[in-house]
């Protein structure tokens, strides 16, 4: 039943198609039935999308957890970012130290999100497009937008419940395969 807790748009068209049906009846023979089936209708519908909303997925965790570790990419915190990784993948970590210490990064988005959460909820696998608008320091000197296609493993922390990042691989979006 995702389709209902990821994306509130089937229960309001589903309303307005009944809604629709209903004005038709209405007009057609003047009944006061109809109109309090369209305020039932419409409180539905309302009740669909609060639902909706209370309910987080796994999915939607992962797709919001992803979004902070964008918005902390483009704040260049690295301490944070480190954070958001897990302690087992040195050579990750290794490498955003590396690369975070010589780039600013100016801009990040996050486009053509592709999420897989295991049936357990406690992993997941993220593919994605990511533009980066960089800036260089130190020895280097850049100023340029990059655009990645990036494959992303995560994990639930049993501790605190936070989802982390268990390794990226990247490479370019088109013909990189």
């Amino acid at each position: 039943m995702s389709w209902f807790t990821e994306n509130p748009m089937p229960p309001i068209v589903l309303a307005i198609v009944v809604e629709a049906i209903l004005v038709v009846a209405l007009a057609k023979t003047g009944r006061r039935s109809y109109l309090w089936a369209m305020l039932a209708t419409a409180a539905l519908a309302g009740a669909a999308v609060v639902i909706e909303r209370l309910i987080v997925t796994p999915r939607e965790e992962v797709v919001g957890a992803l979004e902070e570790i964008r918005a902390i990419v483009e704040a260049n915190d690295r301490g944070a970012l480190l954070d958001r990784i897990d302690r087992g993948a040195v050579a990750l970590r290794n490498r955003v130290q590396t690369d975070l210490s010589q780039l600013t990064v100016t801009e990040a988005k996050i486009n053509d999100l592709r999420v897989l959460v295991n049936p357990d909820g406690q992993a997941a696998q993220a593919d994605f497009i990511g533009v980066v608008h960089l800036r260089g320091g130190g020895t280097i000197v850049l100023r340029n937008n990059v655009a990645l296609r990036f494959d992303v493993g995560l994990r639930k922390r049993p501790e605190d419940g936070r989802w982390v990042v268990t390794g990226a691989e990247y490479r370019p979006p088109v013909g990189g395969d």
